[in-house]
């Protein structure tokens, strides 16, 4: 009964958990041409409020991604190695260069054309003005960070551990909850090394959900046992982590409850399950392609917002904070439909055949 109510928490947290990510990146003022639009020093409020939401609430759902998906990659024991690789090609690395080379064709044509040109800040090199290395680079690492497609970091670092996946199995094989623990005190710290081609935050989650497969652990049962008070201890985490923002203490305090978090996201999934709560299926199923369109057209759906409206109170950048997303969201649940009815087959390919 239990591994049936993990399944149902898995497949619930799709949704939630994408709808969590395009929060994170609704965060923050704007720049245009090298103006600022609704910086968060000149509005307190707006600036508590995305942080809270932004930066501490969800600020759980990448990991718990990480967590889920190091848990389903080793839950099929008779699964071969070359197998599980082959599939994620298919739901992983396939989607991933298709949405990297049209994001990258799409700016290029909004940065050529003169009614929306104004709207990039000028702070990265533009698309037009790029070299062969670069284009090679904005598959994987643009200046140093993320590929042109930002939130694809999580697939980039997700597909790097999945291809060291045997030696994740071997680590844990032999040194068990001690293993899973020196990976956490490596994350909690941020100890990681830059040498790997992922980062601690995918290494630790992605080996704490192996840990539960490989183990023949319920993850549930564990929390039920072993946790208690857990809203209370987040409830003052979420506080602690809003009041230090700006401390040397704060990585602590935040790392403390992104755990707790977890803890207590799972929980209440599985509370809400027990209500016979659902979400919407249009909503599941769109969730890759929420994750991937996004950004960046949140941004610039953003930036012609900002300047049609000119918003210049705290309610209305706070209003625009929460309408953005949503709106965001409807827009591409809806063209999940329209592909879904009259273009399944190609959806499948850009979705990894979700």
């Amino acid at each position: 009964m239990t591994g049936e109510l993990e399944s149902k928490i898995i497949s619930f947290l799709r949704f939630p958990l994408i709808a969590g990510v395009v929060l994170i990146h609704a965060y923050g003022g704007l720049t245009m041409q090298g103006k600022d639009m609704g910086s968060l020093n000149e509005y307190p409020i707006n600036d508590a409020i995305q942080y809270l939401f932004s930066r501490i609430l969800t600020s759980v759902c990448v990991p718990c991604f990480f967590f889920i998906s190091g848990y389903l990659f080793y839950i099929k024991e008779n699964d071969c190695y070359k197998n599980k690789i082959r599939k994620r090609i298919k739901t992983l690395l396939i989607p991933y260069l298709f949405w990297n080379a049209l994001i990258l064709l799409f700016l290029y044509t909004a940065q050529t054309l003169p009614s929306i040109s104004n709207l990039f800040s000028g702070a990265h090199k533009l698309i037009r003005d790029y070299s062969f290395r670069d284009f090679l680079y904005a598959f994987w690492s643009v200046e140093g960070g993320d590929p042109i497609v930002g939130q694809f970091w999580f697939l980039r670092d997700l597909m790097v551990v999945c291809i060291f996946s045997p030696v994740i199995k071997i680590f844990i094989s032999n040194f068990k909850h001690w293993g899973i623990f020196i990976l956490g005190i490596l994350w909690f710290f941020d100890w990681w090394t830059n040498m790997l081609w992922f980062g601690s935050k995918a290494g630790f989650f992605f080996s704490l959900g192996a840990y539960f497969s490989l183990n023949k652990k319920s993850f549930l049962d564990s929390i039920y046992k072993y946790i208690h008070y857990e809203y209370i201890i987040y409830f003052v985490l979420i506080i602690a982590d809003l009041i230090s923002r700006d401390t040397k203490y704060n990585t602590c305090i935040h790392n403390s409850g992104v755990i707790i978090g977890l803890i207590v996201l799972i929980k209440s999934t599985a509370y809400l399950i027990k209500k016979r709560v659902h979400i919407m299926p249009v909503l599941t199923n769109a969730s890759f392609l929420i994750y991937a369109m996004h950004e960046p057209f949140q941004r610039l759906f953003r930036k012609v917002l900002f300047k049609t409206l000119i918003p210049d109170s705290e309610i209305a950048f706070i209003a625009l904070y929460f309408t953005v997303p949503a709106i965001m969201i409807t827009l591409i649940a809806l063209f999940y439909l329209l592909l879904h009815r009259y273009y399944p087959r190609a959806l499948k390919y850009i979705i990894g055949g979700r």
